[in-house]
Protein backbone atom coordinates (compact mmCIF):
# COMPACT_ATOMS: atom_id res chain seq x y z
CA UNK A 1 0.00 0.00 0.00
CA UNK A 2 1.00 3.31 -0.93
CA UNK A 3 1.56 5.40 1.82
CA UNK A 4 -0.17 8.96 2.48
CA UNK A 5 2.37 10.97 4.20
CA UNK A 6 6.19 11.34 4.62
CA UNK A 7 8.73 13.05 5.87
CA UNK A 8 12.54 13.33 4.32
CA UNK A 9 15.40 14.74 5.27
CA UNK A 10 18.84 14.49 3.19
CA UNK A 11 20.97 12.00 4.62
CA UNK A 12 24.56 12.71 2.39
CA UNK A 13 24.72 14.62 -0.46
CA UNK A 14 23.83 11.47 -2.71
CA UNK A 15 21.55 9.84 -0.23
CA UNK A 16 18.03 11.06 0.60
CA UNK A 17 15.87 9.68 3.54
CA UNK A 18 12.12 9.54 4.31
CA UNK A 19 9.13 7.31 6.22
CA UNK A 20 6.45 6.43 4.51
CA UNK A 21 3.24 6.28 7.01
CA UNK A 22 -0.52 5.87 6.61
CA UNK A 23 -0.96 7.59 10.21
CA UNK A 24 1.21 9.43 13.25
CA UNK A 25 -1.24 7.67 15.46
CA UNK A 26 -1.75 4.49 16.77
CA UNK A 27 -4.86 3.61 18.91
CA UNK A 28 -4.37 1.49 21.85
CA UNK A 29 -4.23 -2.91 20.42
CA UNK A 30 -3.85 -1.78 17.62
CA UNK A 31 -0.99 -1.03 15.26
CA UNK A 32 0.91 1.34 13.10
CA UNK A 33 3.14 0.24 10.12
CA UNK A 34 6.29 2.30 9.02
CA UNK A 35 8.69 1.94 6.48
CA UNK A 36 12.25 3.25 5.70
CA UNK A 37 12.80 4.61 2.03
CA UNK A 38 16.31 5.84 0.94
CA UNK A 39 16.79 6.99 -2.35
CA UNK A 40 20.20 8.00 -4.34
CA UNK A 41 20.57 11.71 -6.40
CA UNK A 42 19.15 10.07 -9.49
CA UNK A 43 15.73 9.44 -7.26
CA UNK A 44 16.11 5.65 -7.40
CA UNK A 45 15.68 3.57 -4.62
CA UNK A 46 18.56 2.36 -2.41
CA UNK A 47 19.60 -0.08 0.19
CA UNK A 48 21.90 0.72 2.92
CA UNK A 49 22.75 0.03 6.77
CA UNK A 50 19.94 1.56 9.37
CA UNK A 51 18.30 0.61 12.59
CA UNK A 52 15.11 1.77 14.03
CA UNK A 53 15.24 3.10 17.26
CA UNK A 54 12.06 4.47 19.79
CA UNK A 55 12.86 7.89 21.76
CA UNK A 56 11.60 10.79 23.71
CA UNK A 57 8.72 8.92 25.32
CA UNK A 58 7.99 8.94 28.93
CA UNK A 59 6.44 6.21 29.47
CA UNK A 60 7.73 1.91 29.66
CA UNK A 61 8.99 0.96 26.36
CA UNK A 62 7.42 -2.70 26.98
CA UNK A 63 4.03 -1.06 26.49
CA UNK A 64 5.17 -1.17 22.60
CA UNK A 65 5.98 -4.41 20.54
CA UNK A 66 8.37 -3.78 17.70
CA UNK A 67 8.08 -6.28 14.52
CA UNK A 68 10.79 -5.76 12.34
CA UNK A 69 10.93 -6.93 8.73
CA UNK A 70 14.03 -5.61 6.10
CA UNK A 71 12.83 -1.99 6.04
CA UNK A 72 9.80 -1.75 8.00
CA UNK A 73 8.35 -2.04 11.49
CA UNK A 74 4.79 -2.49 12.55
CA UNK A 75 4.49 -1.10 16.16
CA UNK A 76 1.92 -2.90 18.19
CA UNK A 77 0.40 -0.53 21.52
CA UNK A 78 -0.78 -2.77 23.93
CA UNK A 79 -3.87 -2.23 25.68
CA UNK A 80 -3.03 0.64 28.91
CA UNK A 81 -5.40 3.03 28.87
CA UNK A 82 -2.60 5.31 31.05
CA UNK A 83 -1.07 5.51 27.25
CA UNK A 84 -3.78 7.65 25.74
CA UNK A 85 -2.30 10.96 24.65
CA UNK A 86 1.01 9.93 25.06
CA UNK A 87 3.75 10.19 22.24
CA UNK A 88 7.27 8.89 21.24
CA UNK A 89 9.61 9.71 18.26
CA UNK A 90 10.19 6.59 15.65
CA UNK A 91 13.76 7.34 14.56
CA UNK A 92 15.50 5.41 11.79
CA UNK A 93 19.61 5.53 12.41
CA UNK A 94 22.79 5.11 10.70
CA UNK A 95 25.49 2.49 11.36
CA UNK A 96 27.28 5.84 12.80
CA UNK A 97 24.03 6.46 15.20
CA UNK A 98 23.23 9.47 13.34
CA UNK A 99 19.83 10.10 12.70
CA UNK A 100 18.70 9.83 9.16
CA UNK A 101 14.77 10.03 9.62
CA UNK A 102 11.92 10.61 12.90
CA UNK A 103 8.08 11.38 12.98
CA UNK A 104 6.20 11.69 16.41
CA UNK A 105 3.83 9.17 16.84
CA UNK A 106 0.46 9.65 19.46
CA UNK A 107 -0.93 7.27 21.06
CA UNK A 108 -4.90 7.43 20.91
CA UNK A 109 -7.83 6.08 22.43
CA UNK A 110 -9.59 2.81 20.39
CA UNK A 111 -12.57 4.38 20.87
Amino acid sequence: MIADYYEQKTVAEDLKCRIDYESDEIALSSFGEFSAVFKNESDENVETEFSWKISDNDFDSENLILVYQNNKIKIIVKNNQNLVGKDFTLNVISDKGEIYASIKVKIIALW
